[in-house]
């Protein structure tokens, strides 16, 4: 009985492990879509980003303050999240400007009409 409620507690342990480590490898939809628009893309460690705005919006009382760091750590002075209902911004890059607008004119007109559909 002892060795069953030893294998029954190891195996709940192992998958509790997997589990967890699952769910730090997974993206979160919302930094996985600033991903997918970010004009600075390649210069940005998602992993560390991820993880990051996971552990700040673990309370949905700090969902602003995770928005907030993810605008901030795309390094674009423009980028904003606005507001479904109205499009008031509610967060927007405050951060230093640390790299010379480099982008391509037709890049940056292809994600601002793609934001628009």
């Amino acid at each position: 009985m002892k060795s069953t409620i030893y294998i029954l507690v190891a195996f709940l342990s192992m998958s509790s492990c997997k589990s967890a480590q699952k769910s730090a490898k997974t993206m979160d939809p919302i930094v996985l879509k600033a991903k997918e628009t970010s004009l600075y893309s390649e210069q940005v460690d998602w992993n560390e980003v991820n993880t990051k705005f996971i552990n700040l919006t673990k309370e949905k009382e700090n969902l602003k303050q995770g928005l907030q760091y993810l605008i901030n750590s795309l390094g674009d002075k423009h980028a904003t999240i606005r507001s479904v209902k109205d499009h008031s911004v509610i967060v927007g890059y405050t951060g230093e400007v640390k790299v010379k607008d480099n982008r391509e004119l037709k890049f940056v007109n292809t994600v601002i009409n793609d934001g628009l559909s």
